[in-house]
């Protein structure tokens, strides 16, 4: 209220409260929004040593042996864990969440095969895309990304329900 004070967070602000057992904070209560920044499709992104080149040839892997598929995120309640958990539901598969403490980490433990797949921003992947570290099977969004314009959405390829909005956004304390 002291109109200096802003905060830009992402989508994963609406369930810190989820998340986190005690928060100094109320999300809704002490926040306002004041503009959305910026909205960010996330691609599913898979090593080409997996040997899976499309999404219903990794569901098909995830249904033939329930539990056995993995999934990285940039730690528990970031959007890529958000994202990746409305698709494991939607989907109808079993996969555990491997969080690590940021997207990094994440895309290397995928492009190095010891996890499955990933739901990652597309920015940091885009040159291992384009280079064929990555496959990126699926966007995450409503929309094709324009990034990415040959890949199809997760409802394009069979997941109805699937898509995550990841979004970055402008709040201010709220007055008191």
């Amino acid at each position: 209220p002291d109109g200096y004070t802003i905060m830009i967070h992402s989508s994963s602000h609406t369930v810190s409260p989820s998340t986190f057992a005690k928060l100094p904070f109320d999300t809704v209560q002490d926040f306002v929004g004041v503009t959305p920044i910026s909205s960010l499709p996330n691609a599913l992104v898979i090593s080409p040593s997996k040997n899976i080149k499309t999404l219903q040839e990794l569901l098909a892997a995830a249904r033939a042996k329930p539990g056995s598929i993995n999934y990285a995120s940039a730690g528990q309640g970031s959007a890529t864990h958000l994202n990746a958990e409305k698709f494991r539901v939607a989907a109808k598969i079993e996969a555990t969440n491997i969080p690590f403490k940021g997207s990094g980490e994440a895309v290397t433990e995928v492009m190095a095969g010891r996890v499955d797949y990933y739901f990652s921003p597309i920015a940091p992947v885009i040159g291992q895309i384009k280079d064929g570290q990555l496959l990126a099977l699926a966007v995450g969004s409503p929309q094709r990304a324009s990034a990415l314009p040959n890949v199809p959405t997760t409802t394009e390829a069979g997941v109805p329900g699937s898509e995550f909005n990841f979004w970055i956004g402008m709040m201010a304390p709220a007055k008191a």
